[in-house]
């Protein structure tokens, strides 16, 4: 599979915020080659990390469509990839307990790291982090949207396995929708 790197054309605001973070630090790697991910219809398939680039993580998906994203979340067409890079691996790494990214959309996206947590997924425990994400879609549009999100993260394995919503306002049908894998068949 082709590594699909973007051009940093876009600006990116990165802004750590003070406070300590509750849960312990943690490494990320990107899905292994082979690593099958499902979720109801949705399945990817993974093919590892692009060289040259350990975190930004290649897939394909249940319409074959090959996918190549930062943290296996952002897609790097929306991000300045390396602020957002290095305030991840901040956040991961617990030297800051959270950071606010200003998508090239105008959307504003604020992560704070929650803790650690064991999530149940096809009868294999998981440990994952637990994050807050503050998602304001196009907050000065005529469809915003405002609203939490609780993630759940298996870095060692650069999975997001879990995600639930709350708090929830505004145009909704172009979010996220919450989710649980029902299945990781590893290599």
């Amino acid at each position: 599979m082709k590594s699909r790197h973007a051009g940093l054309a876009v600006l990116l605001t990165i802004t750590a915020s003070t406070g300590f973070a509750r849960a312990q630090p943690a490494d990320f790697a990107c899905p292994k080659p082979g690593t099958i991910e499902e979720r109801g219809a949705y399945k990817a398939e993974y093919a590892g990390p692009s060289p040259g680039a350990p975190y930004l993580c290649n897939s394909v998906d249940t319409w074959n469509k090959p996918r190549a994203l930062l943290f296996n979340f952002y897609n790097p067409n929306e991000v300045a990839t390396a602020d957002v890079t290095n305030s991840l691996v901040d956040l991961f790494a617990g030297r800051t307990p959270s950071l606010t990214v200003n998508l090239k959309s105008g959307s504003i996206e604020k992560w704070t790291m929650l803790r650690r947590e064991q999530v149940n997924i096809g009868g294999t425990s998981i440990e994952a982090i637990v994050f807050d994400e503050e998602r304001w879609r196009f907050p000065s549009s005529l469809h915003p949207f405002h609203g939490h999100y609780t993630r759940w993260l298996d870095p060692k394995d650069g999975l997001w396995v879990k995600a639930e919503s709350s708090d929830v306002s505004g145009e909704t049908a172009r979010e996220r929708k919450p989710y649980q894998d029902t299945s990781i068949r590893f290599p």
